[in-house]
């Protein structure tokens, strides 16, 4: 390979973010250009088919770069409808995560655990203000002073929204920047609530009591979801499919465990829902609980039998 060459192979190296030209590769291309031209009849011309290999090279190896690296699909400019975000949310960022219902009129409440979604404590409100391509949260501090948080959103799909670094500006704000964040809905059902962790395999933990129950589930396969507590008084859960959980649940009452680890829970308004079998496994978030239905009176699960139950907060 002459000097020429090897610059020429050297600087597609670094134009191909180290794609290997080899001299084989140069001399391939350059019979085939040769094939389609009348032969060089010296070596200037032989250097002049290699240029000319060369940039038919680069051009392919840019069209690939593009295509490999084309942008996301850009998210679009005009806001949702009214009432398109409704339903029950799971928020998550670097250092928390909470669950939240989100109204048609755009008014939110917030719930930082199950306790304060069973028991209906929180007395935290905001607004959330849907632009599109950026979306901005009104609410105030205990003290009523006012903050604003906004975002740029950096996907957006259904029942998922990616945001950026949120800014905070206002008097009642606690800091002026919070980490990226997601958004998922877990009710009504959405496909992106499928991503959730769940843990699957390992051990299984025999249920003794229901405080092992303690958290916000999502029924998997469906947006039906469970919140179960037993920290600040008897054993009680909330349950509903519509995405307005905390305020008007579908189903509530009280959570009790058999001596050989079945759950039931019970609605005074319709009856009880009986879980044999229960198969506990993981810690935390990401938990599973994978049970047997012997009968479900009110109707909550339409006939299914087996249902594997995802801890998401």
């Amino acid at each position: 390979m002459s000097i020429d060459e090897v610059h020429i192979t050297e600087a597609l190296g670094r134009y191909a973010n180290g794609v290997v030209m080899s001299s084989t590769d140069l001399d391939r291309m350059q019979d085939d250009l040769h094939r389609r031209l009348k032969p060089a009849p010296n070596r200037r011309w032989r250097l002049v088919g290699a240029v000319a290999a060369a940039l038919l090279l680069i051009a392919a190896i840019a069209g690939g770069a593009w295509w490999l690296r084309k942008p996301a699909d850009p998210v679009p400019v005009t806001p949702p409808s009214n009432g398109s975000l409704t339903g029950l949310w799971k928020f998550t960022n670097p250092l928390t995560s909470s669950v939240f219902v989100l109204r048609a009129d755009g008014s939110v409440t917030d719930y930082p655990d199950a306790t304060t979604l069973v028991r209906n404590l929180t007395n935290v409100s905001s607004r959330v203000i849907d632009e599109g391509q950026r979306i901005r949260v009104v609410f105030s501090d205990p003290q009523g002073r006012p903050c604003q948080s906004e975002a740029a959103v950096l996907e957006r799909r259904d029942g998922f929204i990616a945001q950026g670094v949120q800014t905070l500006t206002g008097l009642g704000c606690f800091d002026t920047t919070q980490p990226a964040s997601t958004i998922t809905r877990l009710s009504p059902a959405s496909e992106a609530a499928r991503d959730l962790p769940a843990t699957k395999e390992g051990p299984v933990t025999s249920i003794t009591d229901p405080v092992q129950l303690n958290g916000v589930w999502l029924v998997e396969g469906t947006g039906v979801v469970v919140a179960m507590d037993e920290r600040t008084g008897p054993a009680a859960f909330k349950l509903d499919d519509k995405g307005f959980v905390g305020a008007a649940p579908k189903g509530e009452g009280s959570i009790s465990i058999g001596s050989n680890g079945d759950v039931a829970l019970a609605d005074t308004r319709c009856g009880t829902l009986q879980l044999q079998r229960p198969e506990l496994r993981g810690q935390t978030v990401g938990q599973t609980l994978t049970t047997t239905m012997v009968a479900d009176p009110c109707r909550w699960f339409e006939g299914r039998s087996v249902m594997t139950w995802v801890r998401v907060l």
